[in-house]
């Protein structure tokens, strides 16, 4: 007899172990393929909303006010919606897949017109003096008298010349303001909102959300954390602690007064007065605006920049019972403004303007005495400004302007 060829009971179960094993692999590998491509599907969609998202905030920021509708192609559908928010619009883009939705918020500005002038002063038939270290950096509009050196408290001119840049003659007015911006009241800077009776802790507001309004008859100080879609009002004062924080909101008050160290991103309307404490920093895009709409019997209405402090963004100023004998004051005091001023009463620079203003005249405290259209150790420089900044579109002529985003999130 033949003898049969016999496997042993372990060798059966090697192999039985060894398929298993070659089973167990090829399982994990088309698991791994399969979570692999549901990730990349994921991020496919997720890749798709950022991107439809981000077109529709673009596509928003060119919108009037009001409720507007998109679809995409990848299959994604958004819902904008445009809105005043100060002095500029914000617009909420709400972008839907399926079950997945992203939103996101954008404030929107405007481009500067492509032939801006650094300074604009109205031709008055006097010349422009500087002294000190004055550096004046782009095109200047002025009187045809021009620009003349001066001698005030003990200090000379020192720079080589008047203007890093060119001069032209300006017209007999400040350019007009936007229509939107004559006469700033509080009702443009909110419609309908929410009241709120106090706030005790930090708190975010969605723009989805009616604008929610904490208001006061008696001064508020605020000391905590406050972002987005609030309005906080006092018929009597505001005063803002080095500790807050805020971001993107509004601020309404007679007077307004940020303590010394604060940082924080805000508009702020004023009809008295404005105070920067010394070493505060206004992000940028912050405005900054003082509506006089009766005259004081005491000092100006006024806003004051002091030492190191930083206004990133806009100032306006403007008066509706204008008196030459006590114009509106901007007081830059070793402190820094980037952007664009537009001051119909008196700009008094002993700091930086870095950007463009447009100012009914310049004033000067030094040496004990008062002058009138004259500079003293002040730099104003539009060169010195980022390409890519974006202002508050204060200047009448809109059709120069276009919408670009400010900043989202």
């Amino acid at each position: 007899m033949r003898k049969l060829n016999s496997i042993s009971a372990s060798a059966m179960g090697y192999a039985i172990s060894f398929l298993l094993l070659i089973g167990l692999i090829c399982s994990g590998v088309l698991f791994v393929a399969s979570a692999n491509k549901r990730l990349e599907r994921n991020y496919s969609v997720q890749e798709h909303l950022v991107f439809d998202n981000y077109f529709s905030l673009l596509y928003g920021a060119k919108q009037e006010n009001g409720t507007y509708f998109l679809n995409h192609p990848a299959g994604d559908s958004s819902t904008i919606c445009v809105k005043n928010w100060g002095v500029f619009n914000v617009v909420e883009v709400r972008t839907h897949h399926r079950q997945n939705e992203l939103i996101k918020t954008a404030l929107i500005g405007k481009t500067f017109p492509v032939d801006p002038k650094t300074v604009f002063l109205p031709e008055m038939r006097s010349a422009l003096k500087v002294c000190g270290d004055t550096k004046l950096e782009g095109t200047i509009s002025i009187s045809e008298k021009g620009i003349e050196r001066a001698f005030i408290a003990g200090k000379v001119y020192t720079n080589k010349e008047l203007v890093d840049g060119t001069t032209v003659v300006s017209d007999r007015s400040l350019p007009a303001l936007n229509p939107d911006f004559r006469n700033v009241t509080t009702a443009s800077f909110y419609d309908e909102t929410i009241a709120l009776e106090e706030i005790t802790k930090d708190s975010v507001f969605s723009f989805s959300n009616k604008t929610s309004l904490l208001q006061d008859y008696t001064a508020i100080t605020i000391n905590q954390s406050l972002t987005g879609n609030i309005v906080v009002q006092s018929f009597d004062s505001i005063f803002v602690r080095k500790e807050a924080k805020l971001d993107f909101v509004i601020l309404i008050a007679p007077r307004i007064r940020f303590e010394s160290g604060f940082r924080g991103n805000v508009q702020a309307l004023a009809s008295e007065s404005i105070v920067c404490e010394e070493n505060v920093q206004l992000n940028y895009p912050s405005v900054l605006i003082l509506n006089e709409t009766k005259q004081n019997l005491g000092k100006p209405a006024e806003i004051v920049v002091l030492k190191d402090s930083r206004v990133l963004g806009g100032i306006l100023m403007e008066s509706q019972s204008p008196d030459f004998r006590k114009p509106v004051q901007l007081r830059i005091l070793n402190g820094l403004v980037g952007g664009f001023v537009y001051n119909q009463g008196s700009t008094e620079v002993q700091g930086k303007i870095i950007g463009y203003v447009y100012t009914y005249q310049f004033g000067l405290k030094a040496g004990g005495g008062e002058y009138v259209n004259h500079l003293l150790d002040a730099t104003i420089s539009s060169t010195q400004l980022p390409k890519a900044f974006v202002y508050p579109n204060w200047i009448a002529e809109r059709s120069k302007y276009q919408s670009q985003l400010l900043a989202w999130f």
